[in-house]
């Protein structure tokens, strides 16, 4: 009995101890574990914020671009000299500014970004005939036809119409769009009324009325904006059916589109946000002389830094009609790094262009430069 109640002993101690060891050996593993995944979690998460600027900033580059790339004004007249808007005139004549480098009012935009005006005509573009009624600029017809078909289907062709000028903002008109003369002198024109479509035309009437479309519209004062130095045009007038006008800026940290030219008495009006930690938004201008200005080497020292445009009363060489292309420079950055990642500043924004770079902050940060030629320009005018 003595020797069996010892071995029941000898092996109950053996049990303990195992038991003990096994515990030890799954706490260890656990914590190693742990260490492991935490270690990992932190280690995906800088990842994920290293990354972040780099895609931020190529989605933007490429939405821009896409932009430049198409921008132009259909004038082939006078060398599309509206591509990029600098500069226009408000319903007194007196010059605006529409584009910036490096603003300096932060109602604008993000102080020390740039802020640009494109024209974008359609890939397919029409160039349709305007018709005031009895001379008066208010009322007439544009000779469009597209929609009406074989059976002359006016419902149809006033849908085409209204769908390629872009209709309707909330009071029912069309966005901003160029008419331009025989000349290749331009203004501002907007829509303000879609009335009846006649794809039968009036052919016997003197003068006869081609298939179209009936129109209120204003131009000369669309908005109150004018072309620089005001429009002065004489009959035949073209719509360039399509080439609608787009603003581009940063504020708040984010990448913002407006349809329409930029209005610094309503800075806020009509943008919206496309992107979000967009920090900086930088353009400088090729000269068709290979010049490349409002760069860190070389800043235009003209009215308001930018290029001057024929019309505003400050215009001279080299003026806008003589760029060629656009370099296009973007930083993006991450969210805030937690104290976790980074318990002191460490990195800053980067400098683009004639920007200088940022404080230090604690937020990666990514930039990225494309250059873009003007497609009605790139091969000569």
């Amino acid at each position: 009995m003595s020797l069996s109640y010892r071995s029941r002993r000898k092996d109950k101690g053996f049990t303990l101890i195992e038991a003990t060891i096994s515990l030890t050996l799954l706490l260890v593993v656990l914590i190693v574990s742990l260490t492991f995944l935490f270690s990992m979690r932190t280690f995906s998460q800088r990842q994920e914020m290293f990354t972040s600027p780099r895609q931020t900033a190529r989605r933007a580059l490429d939405y821009l671009t896409y932009y430049v790339r198409g921008a132009g004004d259909l004038n082939q007249e006078q060398d599309n000299p509206n591509a990029i808007v600098v500069w226009y005139a408000n319903g007194s004549a007196t010059p605006v500014q529409a584009s910036y480098d490096n603003v300096t009012n932060a109602n604008f935009a993000d102080k020390g970004t740039d802020l640009i005006n494109l024209a974008i005509p359609p890939l397919s573009p029409i160039s349709a005939q305007y018709i005031p009624s009895s001379g008066s600029a208010s009322t007439g017809i544009v000779a469009f036809s597209a929609g009406c078909g074989t059976s002359d289907d006016d419902t149809a062709n006033k849908d085409l119409f209204k769908t390629l000028t872009g209709c309707c903002d909330a009071s029912g008109n069309s966005p901003i769009m160029t008419l331009v003369d025989h000349n290749g002198d331009w203004a501002y024109f907007q829509i303000t009324g879609y009335q009846d479509s006649d794809c039968a035309g009036k052919p016997t009437t003197s003068p006869p009325t081609p298939p179209g479309v009936h129109i209120t519209a204003n131009y000369g004062n669309s908005l109150g904006i004018n072309p620089p130095g005001g429009p002065v045009l004489d009959e035949p007038y073209y719509l360039k059916v399509g080439v609608f006008y787009y603003s581009f800026r940063v504020k708040n940290g984010q990448l913002q589109q407006k349809s329409g030219v930029f209005n610094p008495t309503k800075p806020d009006d009509g943008f919206v946000t496309l992107l979000d930690n967009v920090e900086d938004l930088q353009i400088a201008y090729i000269y068709d002389d290979g010049t490349i200005w409002n760069s860190a080497a070389q800043t235009l020292v003209t009215t308001g830094d930018v290029p001057t445009q024929p019309g505003t009363g400050t215009a001279a060489p080299p003026d806008i009609r003589s760029v060629t292309g656009l370099r296009i420079t973007i930083v993006g950055r991450s969210v805030q790094l937690p104290v976790t990642m980074l318990s002191h500043d460490k990195y800053s924004r980067p400098a683009a262009e004639n920007h200088a770079g940022g404080l230090a902050d604690r937020f990666y940060h990514y930039r990225l430069t494309d250059t873009v030629m003007l497609r009605n320009r790139m091969l000569g005018r």
